[in-house]
């Protein structure tokens, strides 16, 4: 794999966890389906182009504005979560394959807080999708996140740190509680991890998943991760973990605009 494809994977990868620690989780599909539940004033969805992939995905929020490129509409859904990245059931084949182009932003321009916006996205997919859904609950054998033999390699967050991820040859958390952390490690893994380390607060640490590399550049970048997760001073171990399902009761092609 060539450097600059490794680049690619990780910042997919922690595009995935920004989404993921930055959006509030959803408060259910029959609080989404109010009438006066907040909404975008202007919406714009268009066909991505042909050769779209997941590679080119990206999903930006500045302010009031949602910009999702190259994103399926499974992908925004499933970004609204603060869940351990649940699991999608039934729908359409289009709405995991189907690429669009998403613009969108608020009337009077005033900056939403996470909660607020992450109803705002779950309206306008049930506006411009049709979407309807429910939720369910199931146990499935996935991993826990818990503390190594040694005391994990963390600092206490600041007074006035943001919560951030900053990605280069190694990805650094800012203000992450181990909860997020586990939440953040099962998108990037695609694995259901809860957190069992019993840490409380949030603190500021890095992973460094390039010291994992072969010479070969052979080593899958979930190997690296993990890897450099357990060189922190945590383990992975094999657990019975509880995961959301969110199952896809009606879904609409939607109009261009």
């Amino acid at each position: 794999m060539s450097s600059k494809s490794t680049k690619s994977c990780i910042s997919r990868g922690v595009l995935i966890i920004f989404i993921i620690l930055n959006v509030s989780p959803v408060i259910g599909q029959k609080d989404a389906a109010r009438d006066d539940a907040p909404h975008f004033a202007v919406s714009s969805i268009k066909l991505s182009r042909p050769d779209a992939q997941m590679r080119d995905m990206k999903i930006s929020i500045s302010g009031p504005n949602l910009h999702a490129l190259n994103c399926t509409a499974a992908e925004l859904l499933l970004a609204t979560f603060g869940t351990a990245r649940p699991k999608l059931e039934g729908g359409p084949d289009w709405l995991r394959d189907r690429r669009f182009d998403i613009s969108a932003n608020a009337d009077d321009g005033t900056l939403p807080n996470n909660l607020v916006l992450t109803k705002m996205i779950l309206q306008l997919l049930r506006d411009r999708f049709k979407l309807a859904f429910h939720l369910d609950s199931r146990e499935i054998r996935g991993l826990a996140l818990t503390v190594g033999k040694k005391q994990p390699d963390l600092s206490p967050s600041k007074d006035g740190e943001r919560r951030d991820v900053s990605w280069g040859t190694s990805v650094a958390f800012t203000k992450v509680g181990m909860a997020d952390f586990a939440r953040a490690l099962s998108a990037s893994l695609n694995t259901a991890i809860v957190d069992r380390t019993d840490l409380k607060g949030e603190f500021d640490f890095t992973l460094r998943p390039d010291d994992y590399r072969s010479p070969d550049n052979d080593v899958k970048l979930a190997d690296r991760l993990r890897s450099s997760v357990e060189a922190l001073g945590f383990r992975l171990v094999d657990a019975k973990v509880n995961v959301d399902y969110v199952i896809i009761d009606h879904a609409e092609l939607p109009d261009e605009n």
